[in-house]
């Protein structure tokens, strides 16, 4: 409804955020312009529905990155042989070191920023944290009485790994996507703030931020109050959705109406373990313990 919004706001309600209407410099908010203009007459309320478009398409693409990179890191992780999960483990520990908008700012300062550049460079510089997580699931799913009554009666590690292991991580998956696309909200509007995000002309959140500060001392408080208030009201929406799908955490989000089909498909699962024998005498069985 969110994004339904949106669209239905910058179609239907207003037209170009790039217009400019000459002699109507920051004039405050009123019928012809519902959030005012800013200093080049152009009206805000297009720009910030505007920006909240470029947020969420930023937020789609980034936690696309995060989700290919951090599932498929922390299923490598957990099901390597020790040496190498400890060795990932090691660089996840290294990269946790240092709160991630210093890489984002690092990296969006030597790339051009563009549409799909800054949200895939917050994408690959914020999947550490869903790579701890699915890797500490998976190690906790492997200690199941039905992973190891599978592993007994010889299943092969494919069979394991599509059957049990890639279901236990779905539960977890909406809790972490809501809070990384919180992330990229605050992370794109703060680079675009310090000016390393898209061009200045573009209407991004940040960006207004970033223009606002400017005539906030001269008396146009709606050019910085009303994407402030946008950028709060996607956080909250966000945490709204955390609440009600997700209340419990991680462990009990299983339990919730969301995953109902998938908690059945996997309870059916565990009942039914397949029987298809695995290869015999592998010598890379004690080494990939999965």
């Amino acid at each position: 409804m969110l994004i339904i919004t949106i669209i239905v706001g910058l179609i239907v309600l207003k037209g170009n955020p790039y217009e400019m209407y000459i002699g109507e410099n920051n004039v405050a908010p009123s019928i012809t312009h519902f959030f005012g203009t800013d200093a080049f007459g152009r009206d805000v309320f297009s720009r910030t529905i505007a920006g909240a478009g470029y947020s969420i398409l930023m937020i789609v693409i980034a936690i696309s990155v995060v989700l290919v990179i951090g599932v498929s890191v922390g299923v490598l992780s957990s099901l390597a042989p020790k040496w190498l999960g400890d060795k990932i483990i090691l660089v996840l520990d290294f990269m946790n070191s240092l709160p991630s908008i210093v890489y984002i700012l690092l990296v969006a300062s030597l790339v051009k920023p563009t549409l799909w550049t800054i949200p895939i460079i917050i994408g690959l510089c914020s999947w550490m944290t869903i790579a701890r997580q699915v890797r500490m699931q998976l190690l906790q799913e492997k200690q199941q009485p039905y992973i190891l009554m599978a592993k007994q009666i010889e299943t092969t590690r494919w069979h394991r790994l599509k059957r049990y292991y890639i279901p236990a991580i779905y539960p977890i998956l909406g809790i972490t996507v809501i809070h990384e696309a919180i992330h990229v909200l605050f992370a794109e509007a703060t680079i675009s703030f310090l000016g390393f995000g898209l061009a200045v002309n573009t209407p991004t959140l940040g960006n207004l931020l970033m223009d606002a500060q400017s005539y906030f001392l001269l008396g146009a408080w709606w050019n910085i109050l009303f994407p402030g208030l946008f950028i709060a009201a996607i956080t909250l929406y966000l945490l709204h959705l955390k609440k009600k799908h997700f209340e419990g955490g991680a462990k009990d989000a299983a339990r919730n109406g969301t995953f109902r089909f998938l908690r059945r498909k996997l309870h059916r699962k565990k009942r039914n373990i397949s029987h298809q024998g695995g290869r015999q005498n592998s010598p890379y069985r004690e080494k990939w313990d999965w």
